[in-house]
Parts: structure tokens; C-alpha cells; sequence
């Protein structure tokens, strides 16, 4: 049988990459505190606090405080609104989805404010962009042993990985499955070095009454990070397309993806195929893990579909480095 496996931010993280979006929000941070002139320029300037505030976990742990009594602490000052209210957000939930917080703000946007969210979310799509070049340079590979033995698992007749991330991790397993003839890989968010399939990043459910009302509103501005617009940029999500639809029966390997509404209209298109045999979901470290996994899947899925989740007690946890 075919097989199809998904892979998510969980997968990065499982080899030491420091790619969740809090990592992001600190590097930034601390860039600014070390006087980066370009994200002082577009996002955060923390050059106006007394440099015995300027670091990363006072900044954090005190942010409030600081935004309130800046003749004491000196001033944080923000070129860029939307990073602004994101680390804001940040700082006092201890909780981040950038995708889920830009498609909130775009949501509620005013035309005439409209140019200006879309040119700040840019901005932290090139410093995001940045970032993760950066530690994919800087972060050696070592293969996990484990993750071979799951993609060979039940020896498929092919394999399309279907990679969510940004970073190229996927490609140095590739070349070692040497016995898998037919592979391939398609990276269905862009690739950080190749221009003609740029990275996506916004958000990606169209069933939301909240895109409905966007694409109603008749102004083009709007779209231009919603990931099914963004999908016809390159030639990934053709190709998947194609795969779905030649008649031959898969199935899915889920591996640290979190399943979320941010990706949903790509997701439920591929878990809703008619050849869609199983799903096999990796989870994080325990039943907790799989039981998020389980409930976010739900959300996308219709009752025909979900029937194919593989239960709990014939699930794994995805390897850790």
C-alpha cells in the first residue's frame, strides 16, 4: 500500500530544533537587546530601557510593569504594531499561535488599516524566515534510528512526505531509504532556499465564518496570506493533488503535526479522500498527547473518516533525539 506521511513542527522539535514560535518571539528578543539594526527597525527596539533591564526573561517576566511605569524602566518602543499586540498576548497567556493570532487581528481589520497589518506580518514572515535558516545552519543532523523503522513500517509500496515544515530535515531520511524506490517529497509550506515556492505562512480554514466573511468583503488585500490562495504560488499542492487523485489506496502517517484549524482545508481534503485506508497519528510523550491529537483531528474529519484513526493502544509516541 501507499503511504502518506504528514510531518509537523513535533517532528523538528524532536531533533533539538528550537522551531516552536515562543523560540522565535526569544531570538528576536534577544537580537534587538544585541542591537540588530533591522529588528530594531521593524519590529522591536528595546535600546530605550536601562541596560540592567535589557534581558530576555526580565523583559519577559516583567512586561507589564515595564509598558506602565516607563520612567522607571525606560521604554520598549514597536515599529511594528501587530508584533506589539503578539508578544503582548504572549507575555501574559504564555501561549503563542502566530498563524491563529494574525487571522484574529485580520479578521477584525479595518480597510484603512488593512495595508499596514498585512506589510507588519511580512515583516515577521522575513525575520521568521531568517530564524530558521539560522538554526538549520547552526543545528547538526543525527539521524533517529526509530523514525527509519517508521517510514519502512509495513513496507510501502511508496511514500509522499508531505512536509508542513519549513526546514529540510525530511530530505537526509530520504536519502537514506535507499530500499523505498519510490519516494518523494513535497514541501507544501514553501522552502526556505528556493524563491519559487515560497514559504506560506497565515492561516488555512475556509470553512471559518470568519474567511467567509473576508472573501465576501471584495477586497483583495485581505487574501493575500490565507493558505489556500498562497497554494496556487507553486506547484505543491497540484501535486498532492495528483497523488489524491490517481486511484490508488494510502494511508496516513501523522508525525508532529498538530492537527489545528490553521492547516484544516488542506488536511480535511486529504483525510476525506475515498482511498483513504487509516490514519496512524504519533503523539507527544503520553495519552495526553494522543488525546489532543484525537479531539483536533474531530474538528476536521467527518464520522466515516474518523472511524479510520487508529485507537490509542495500538499508537506510539514520536521519537525523541
Amino acid at each position: 500500500m501507499n503511504k502518506i506521511v504528514i510531518l509537523g513542527n513535533g517532528f523538528d522539535l524532536a531533533h533539538g530544533l528550537k522551531t516552536k514560535y515562543d523560540d522565535f518571539i526569544k531570538h528576536i528578543i534577544n537580537l534587538s537587546i544585541n542591537c540588530d539594526k533591522d529588528v530594531r527597525k521593524e519590529l522591536i527596539d528595546v535600546s530605550g530601557l536601562d541596560s540592567e533591564y535589557q534581558s530576555y526573561n526580565y523583559i519577559r517576566e516583567n512586561f507589564i510593569e515595564i509598558r506602565k511605569f516607563a520612567n522607571r524602566y525606560g521604554e520598549i518602543n514597536f515599529s511594528n504594531l501587530f508584533f506589539k499586540e503578539l508578544i503582548s498576548n504572549y507575555f501574559i497567556s504564555d501561549w503563542v499561535d502566530i498563524e491563529a493570532f494574525y487571522f484574529h487581528h485580520l479578521s477584525l481589520a479595518k480597510p484603512e488599516r488593512i495595508d499596514v497589518l498585512q506589510h507588519e506580518f511580512e515583516l515577521i514572515k522575513k525575520h521568521l524566515q531568517l530564524y530558521l535558516i539560522f538554526i538549520s545552519e547552526s543545528s547538526p543532523l543525527e539521524l533517529i534510528p526509530e523514525f527509519l523503522e517508521i517510514f519502512k513500517l509495513e513496507n510501502p509500496d511508496s511514500i509522499l512526505f508531505l512536509n508542513f515544515n519549513y526546514t529540510t530535515r525530511i530530505h537526509q531520511y530520504f536519502n537514506a531509504l535507499t530500499d523505498i524506490k519510490k519516494k518523494s517529497i513535497l514541501n507544501i509550506h514553501g522552502d526556505l532556499y528556493d524563491k519559487s515556492n515560497p514559504i506560506i505562512f497565515g492561516y488555512g480554514d475556509n470553512k471559518d465564518t470568519r474567511y467567509i466573511e473576508i472573501i465576501h468583503k471584495r477586497n483583495n488585500k485581505y487574501l493575500r496570506n490565507l493558505k489556500r490562495q498562497q497554494y496556487n504560488l507553486a506547484d505543491q499542492y497540484s501535486q498532492i493533488k495528483n497523488q489524491l487523485d490517481n486511484g490508488e489506496k494510502f494511508e496516513i502517517f501523522s508525525i508532529g503535526h498538530s492537527l489545528g484549524l490553521s492547516d484544516k482545508t488542506l488536511l480535511k481534503e486529504i483525510f476525506e479522500n475515498q482511498n483513504l485506508q487509516k490514519i496512524r497519528m504519533y503523539y507527544y510523550n503520553d495519552i495526553e498527547g494522543y488525546r489532543d491529537l484525537n479531539d483536533n483531528i474531530r474538528r476536521i474529519v467527518n464520522d466515516e473518516t474518523f472511524s479510520k484513526v487508529i485507537n490509542y493502544t495500538k499508537s506510539f509516541k514520536i521519537p525523541q533525539k
